[in-house]
């Protein structure tokens, strides 16, 4: 099963192979956001490029998870929600963002840095389309 550690640590740890992006490289501290974008005490897992390449880096991301099971529930204009079946009837959760330092920057431009981030929740209720709570997401 392919974990959003896996995901992330496999896309970032050769990311220009991955995704054909310039410039994209990992991004510990998800550029000081991850409380803002994911909520506080939420680990998310982060990459960083040029902004106008964080839509392409974030659809791999997804392209990814969907090649090892992982089911697509909906989309935002900032994040991708997809979920697993676990044996136990429950469903791990992955929700990818993408999204840059507003205050820093209050319009995105395409050379604005941007951040893709990955949050797993795990052993969670499954969702349908219908009982998807709102992401926390600027």
């Amino acid at each position: 099963m392919l974990s959003v550690l896996a995901l992330v640590a496999a896309l970032a740890a050769a990311p220009q192979a991955a995704t054909q992006t310039p410039g994209l490289s990992p991004s510990p501290d998800c550029g000081g956001l991850t409380e803002r974008i994911a909520g506080p005490g939420v680990p998310m897992r982060c990459v960083t490029a040029p902004m106008q390449y964080i839509p392409q880096v974030a659809y791999t991301f997804a392209g990814e998870a969907q090649r090892n099971g992982w089911v697509p529930l909906t989309q935002t204009s900032s994040s991708i929600w997809l979920q697993k079946p676990l044996a136990d009837g429950k469903c791990d959760r992955m929700i990818i963002f993408g999204f840059w330092d507003v205050e820093i920057q209050p319009e995105s431009r395409p050379d604005t840095p941007g951040y893709v981030g990955v949050v797993n929740q795990a052993g969670q209720t499954c969702l349908s389309l219908n009982s998807l709570p709102a992401p926390n997401a600027q």
